[in-house]
């Protein structure tokens, strides 16, 4: 295996030079590999070229003990998702996103627009406080750039994205209540450490059910099955999956306080549209909760 070799797997994908690629990994998966770890994150880049950025999650989901962020270190803290995400992320010229659970880190032409905003993200309530996956956060910005979203050697179970999914349906819930009555609709979301609802989707048997509607282009890199697709397709197959059919997706509590789901595609078209849909509540303000109290900033 080679770094050619990843280059030439991901353009079979049909992934092309200037585009954004946003991707999960796993090295041993690849067989033995003639440059490791830095071999891959140079394939995935020659395939983008120049012009095009390379994105890894950098997540932190050990060691987290304490309140909230405060075992997280910007510059010290290790990715705890694969040896090609930490490459990355300890690469000359990489940024990392602020978040003490969901950062990424990124490489390329629009890195830097692509993590800047994420500490101060804010507005879409998750149990991972409010700027995981808000307005303004990478997965956000990927989902409205249309990134391609990669599986390297990994399984469904690492599909990060079902947790967007998870945001996007919960703050669809929110933004159409009436104005007076989203502080109760809000407060029924769990927060960290706080008990409530959220949808809780099994990654596993919804990524198997989106690819049953031909969700993700498969082909082999080495010794790995690598599965890719847009952001918005697949996007698109798990809120039509979901919501088309909310008794076998969500939880009762979840479908209580959800009551009538969205409309699936009213849902995509919003949340991917060019600015996407904004936060209802100032950075600060509302139910907003920062990420930053514990964090050591860069």
């Amino acid at each position: 295996m080679t770094r050619a070799d990843v280059a030439a797997g991901l353009g079979r994908l049909g992934i092309a030079a200037g585009e954004t690629v946003f991707f999960h990994s796993s090295l041993r998966s690849l067989g033995h590999v003639d440059g490791g770890a830095d071999a891959v994150v140079d394939g995935v880049a020659d395939a983008v070229g120049p012009l095009g950025t390379v994105a890894v999650p950098t997540f932190t989901l050990l060691g987290r003990v304490g309140p909230f962020g405060s075992w997280y270190d910007h510059e010290q803290s290790p990715s705890t998702v694969g040896a090609i995400t930490e490459t990355l992320r300890r690469r000359p010229g990489a940024i990392r996103s602020v978040h003490p659970i969901h950062s990424v880190a990124a490489l390329g032409r629009r890195a830097t627009a692509l993590t800047a905003g994420h500490l101060l993200a804010h507005g879409r309530v998750s149990p991972w406080c409010d700027a995981a996956f808000a307005w303004g956060s990478p997965f956000d910005l990927l989902a409205r750039w249309n990134a391609w979203y990669v599986l390297l050697g990994v399984t469904y179970n690492v599909q990060t994205i079902m947790h967007y999914v998870e945001a996007i349906v919960a703050d669809a819930v929110v933004q159409r209540a009436p104005p007076a009555a989203r502080g109760a609709v809000v407060a029924g979301i769990r927060r960290w450490g706080t008990p409530g609802v959220w949808a809780s989707l099994d990654r596993v048997r919804l990524g198997e059910a989106i690819q049953a509607r031909g969700a993700y282009a498969v082909t082999g890199i080495g010794a790995a099955t690598v599965r890719a697709a847009p952001f918005q397709t697949v996007l698109g197959h798990s809120l039509d999956v979901v919501l088309g059919d909310p008794a076998a997706w969500l939880n009762p509590p979840f479908r209580e306080w959800m009551g009538a789901p969205p409309a699936p595609r009213a849902v995509l078209a919003a949340y991917t549209a060019p600015e996407g849909v904004p936060p209802l509540d100032p950075p600060g303000g509302g139910a907003g909760v920062s990420c930053a109290g514990n964090v050591a900033l860069p």
